[in-house]
């Protein structure tokens, strides 16, 4: 467990190695592929369900991947329906029994909202485990196979892609200097292994809608929020919120699942496109994005002259204090994930699915959750 952290970088120095983007040839060259193999195809539809409206996901990946890109790199053939669970007045939890249902032939996720019907797919994202976007996706790439297993052993659905989303961070409403300064605060957050860590840091976890934050950091119903640095930008919580507190409490990993008797009516051009357009949309479009995102997040939420997104997808300019934790903090977070965060995962999902994470994502990142 000592070289847990050993990758964790001061949040300076995390932010200006975060810019490792896809070179553009190489985005030209999946998309050429995929425009080439949809001429040979028969046209289809698919039924999408997205993330909540207002989040970086849907903002600046899911709408516009869906919306736009699709037409194009099917050259034509592929009609896209796309909904947020926003527009149908559903919670993101509901994502997984509307596509088991067939009400969605697919969904876009994020994985830790499925995890009270698959506590599984917490497994993508155990709060202070990953702490770099070299760590989160190599636990996504190896811990992919245990979650489609685990989906289709549950609901029947298929995993046919995840990605990193942005690094989730502290708003919070007043001053927070150290870590130290979260005990006794009501923190919103949107996972039961974040709620673990908030535990652990003397904190009471909250859950609460996205759309319904800034009011409740206005009224002083809860203290902070944890959420991506772009979404909380998107959301406006930095008119309510005085310290973003840059501890990058995980990634908020997202899912794309599909109905398995939707794929079944795919013919095999047509299934060979989709799978190939998913690893498009994560590793040449989401994680190029994402990963911009969580810099530019960031600095437009602090008035850091570095932001240049001013005036693009909502984004606005902030005037946040920015607060950077201390070696002394991560070392205290590191204890809490020891004591809380994996202890907790490994009780609630049990010794085949502690054994499964040891063997995949853990072997990946050179940790192990203790099965004693």
């Amino acid at each position: 467990m000592k070289k847990m952290y050993k990758n964790l970088l001061p949040a300076a120095l995390m932010m200006a190695a975060l810019l490792g983007l896809a070179p553009a040839h190489a985005q030209g060259d999946t998309k050429a592929e995929l425009i080439a193999m949809a001429k040979e195809m028969k046209p289809f539809s698919m039924r999408v369900l997205g993330p909540p409206v207002g989040t970086a996901e849907w903002v600046f990946v899911v709408q516009p991947f869906w919306t736009q890109a699709v037409k194009e790199i099917s050259d034509g053939k592929v009609t896209a329906t796309l909904n947020s669970v926003t527009d149908i007045s559903a919670q993101p939890q509901d994502a997984l029994q509307l596509v088991s249902q067939g009400t969605f032939d697919m969904t876009n996720m994020v994985a830790n909202y499925g995890s009270g019907e698959v506590p599984t797919l917490d497994g993508f994202d155990l709060a202070g485990a990953a702490t770099s976007t070299e760590q989160i996706k190599k636990v996504l790439a190896a811990y992919e196979p245990a979650a489609d297993a685990a989906l289709k052993k549950r609901y029947r659905l298929a995993l046919l892609g995840a990605g990193m989303s942005g690094a989730q961070t502290f708003f919070c409403k007043g001053n927070i200097n150290t870590i130290d300064d979260f005990r006794g605060k009501k923190i919103r957050v949107s996972s039961s292994t974040l709620a673990e860590l908030v535990k652990g840091l003397g904190a009471a976890p909250v859950t609460m809608a996205f759309g319904e934050l800034v009011p409740a950091l206005q009224r002083g119903v809860i203290d902070c929020v944890i959420t991506g640095s772009m979404s909380g930008n998107t959301a406006k919580l930095y008119e309510v919120a005085d310290t973003l507190y840059f501890l990058i409490a995980g990634w908020a990993p997202t899912v794309q699942v599909a109905n398995a008797r939707s794929l079944s009516r795919l013919d095999e051009k047509q299934r060979a496109w989709l799978d190939k357009a998913m690893t498009y949309y994560y590793r040449e479009v989401s994680d190029t994005v994402q990963t911009s995102n969580v810099n530019q997040g960031v600095w437009c939420n602090t008035a850091d002259t570095r932001c240049t997104m001013v005036g693009q997808s909502g984004v606005t300019q902030g005037k946040m204090k920015l607060v950077e934790p201390s070696q002394e903090d991560l070392a205290k977070v590191r204890e809490v994930v020891e004591k809380f965060v994996l202890h907790a995962y490994g009780r609630t999902c049990g010794a085949d699915c502690t054994r499964s994470w040891n063997e995949t994502a853990g072997k990946a990142i050179d940790m192990q959750i203790s099965t004693q």
